[in-house]
């Protein structure tokens, strides 16, 4: 749930629509929560049918408490025995020619390992439409070095997102941006910062990440609203948290439901019109919350 914060959001990133693989399963989680996945599967970042794995995610410049991935020897498709980490997704240590990338190394859906492979001619840079060649996780995509495709749709289509640079324990980003990592360091991506408050990422979702908040893709089903269940903090549309099901009144679910952000400094409380019980109450503890967030508040049952 939250941890030192409120118990409120429930630990897991669901996969969204569309084949967006996993960060890999064992990882460890630091977040607020756990998000379903858009590329294959990944219960904290990609997943294409269920969940994968936990994630840890670090700001920018922030030491990460993570050990260095363990080099036990792991078995691939043709049944040969290899080792998982051949390069780091940081250092981008391949030969000239080639890249860094987290894949799927059994052939299903979670990154659980890296390998180098050949940057495509004439790759697309961040931000630009990309494709993945094989099957989701296969880490082979046409997207530029120290970047890769994510957020794909069922035809193996997305957008280039940049691969955190730095070291897994001072991951590097671009300014308003954080690294996401599971625990073995197969998956690092840099995710947007966001605000709940202002629904500021796109076709996305912002949901808690470290002590902020990113955008991840979406896996609200149709027509999800307030008091919605969830499993996965991504599973709740824009303008809502997965909460814990006892802030609610009802919640037909004993891990989550869905529940409206509101503005501690509004002017009329939104909330007794969508539960009678719930008033607008602050995401963080009283001086705990982070620049940017002080006004943050989700509707809750008063404690």
């Amino acid at each position: 749930m939250m941890g030192s914060r409120r118990r409120w959001v429930v630990l897991i990133l669901a996969a969204a629509c569309g084949e967006t693989p996993a960060l890999g399963t064992d990882a460890t989680s630091t977040s607020t929560g756990e998000v379903a996945s858009t590329n294959a599967s990944m219960t904290s970042t990609a997943t294409i049918p269920g969940p994968a794995s936990t994630i840890s995610s670090t700001a920018t410049g922030d030491e990460s408490s993570d050990d260095a991935p363990a080099s036990d020897f792991i078995m691939s498709p043709d049944g040969e025995p290899h080792r998982p980490f051949p390069c780091d997704l940081f250092e981008q240590d391949c030969a000239r020619g080639e890249k860094c990338m987290p894949w799927a190394n059994d052939g299903g859906p979670v990154f659980n390992a890296t390998r180098c492979v050949p940057v495509a001619p004439n790759p697309a840079g961040v931000g630009e439409p990309c494709t993945v060649e094989d099957y989701g996780a296969s880490g082979i995509d046409d997207c530029d070095i120290g970047s890769m495709c994510w957020d794909l749709d069922s035809d193996g289509e997305g957008g280039c997102v940049q691969i955190c640079g730095g070291t897994a324990r001072a991951p590097e980003c671009p300014p308003d941006h954080q690294c996401v990592q599971n625990g073995a360091a197969t998956l690092v991506l840099c995710r947007a910062l966001c605000d709940p408050l202002t629904d500021d990422c796109g076709a996305g979702v912002c949901v808690p990440m470290g002590d902020g908040f990113v955008c991840w893709g979406t896996a609200a089903p149709p027509g999800a609203t307030h008091g919605t269940t969830c499993t996965f903090t991504n599973e709740c549309p824009a303008g809502t948290l997965c909460v814990d099901p006892d802030v609610h009144t009802e919640c037909a679910s004993n891990i989550g439901c869905c529940s409206t952000v509101c503005n501690l400094s509004g002017v009329e409380d939104p909330c007794p019109d969508l539960d009678a019980g719930q008033v607008c109450t602050p995401w963080f503890p009283p001086g705990q919350a982070p620049s940017g967030y002080d006004d943050l508040g989700v509707c809750a049952l008063p404690r």
